[in-house]
């Protein structure tokens, strides 16, 4: 009798199979929550540029493993959130005034074209979700709704723009860039009147969408990059230069010629002995008077 026994109801065919060979993820993992939460510290700035991140101490505020932590680094340095320097470990990215001069050219050029296509089309559920997010910023304007909500109402404006477009890979294009985006966004309303002007040019671009008019649509969507633009620029330039360790030191004072000291004269008193240099003790203070020694 053969040992190769099996059920005839059974699939033999190696080639087929009634289940997907790739299952799907219903639910973000593990790495992917990091990643989540360490961008979100960084964009809202709780995480500063410059700043050395420790991967003991991530490990233990989000309560995962070193692979784990480092698969979501891997992410964000793809992103241009974090830099991973050999020897030293990774650190939040700093952006300097040209990345940041190379990243408004190419999100005013992605951001004019979406505004364009999406006139064309007039998606109504786009163009309500953008009025929703334009009222969202009158109220922060006003003092109803809390200012942290910036970025990230301005983050759901540009969801509703470019999710409404038609072009996925535009829109693709734009979330390469949105992490980095989100940072000079945060610089550019921390400049003092900018929110009231920043509202009523993402009113003139939500108009001319629904109105149809695209090519008005697309130098709205334009004028108000180059305004952030100019916004954000002016306070990176305002920024104090890093200071680099030979800049701080200061330099030597110039040695004076070192004059002579006459010795003591011998005497009867020391028996002819030279004076002792007292030997170098550590400052201590000076103990109060009466206290014993």
């Amino acid at each position: 009798m053969s040992d190769n026994l099996h059920d005839p109801g059974m699939n033999v065919n190696p080639t087929r199979s009634d289940t997907p060979r790739i299952e799907s993820i219903d639910r973000p993992t593990v790495r992917e929550h990091a990643e989540s939460r360490l961008r979100e510290a960084i964009v809202e700035g709780r995480l500063a540029p410059g700043e050395r991140l420790v991967e003991r101490e991530l490990c233990e505020a989000l309560g995962i493993s070193r692979p784990s932590l480092r698969e979501a680094l891997r992410c964000l340095a793809s992103e241009g959130l974090i830099s991973i320097v050999a020897h030293r470990g990774p650190t939040v990215s700093e952006i300097t005034r040209a990345q940041a001069a190379e990243i408004f050219t190419v999100r005013e050029a992605l951001e004019g074209m979406a505004a364009r296509l999406l006139a064309a089309r007039r998606d109504p559920h786009a163009i309500e979700q953008m009025r929703q997010a334009l009222r969202t910023l009158q109220r922060i304007e006003a003092g109803r709704v809390a200012r942290s909500q910036l970025v990230a109402t301005k983050a759901h404006f540009y969801d509703a723009l470019f999710g409404g477009c038609g072009n996925d890979t535009l829109a693709r294009t734009m979330q390469q860039l949105l992490a980095r985006i989100s940072l000079l966004r945060r610089t550019s309303f921390s400049r003092p009147n900018r929110l009231p002007h920043s509202i009523a040019e993402i009113s003139a671009i939500v108009e001319a969408i629904d109105a149809g008019d695209e090519e008005g649509a697309e130098q709205a969507a334009r004028l108000h990059v180059r305004r952030a633009r100019a916004a954000a620029l002016e306070l990176l330039d305002a920024r104090p230069a890093p200071v680099t360790t030979a800049a701080a030191a200061p330099a030597p004072p110039a040695t004076a010629a070192r004059t002579p000291t006459p010795r003591a004269p011998k005497t009867a008193d020391d028996g002819g002995a030279r004076p002792v240099r007292a030997r170098a003790r550590s400052v201590r203070p000076t103990p109060a008077p009466g206290t014993p020694r």
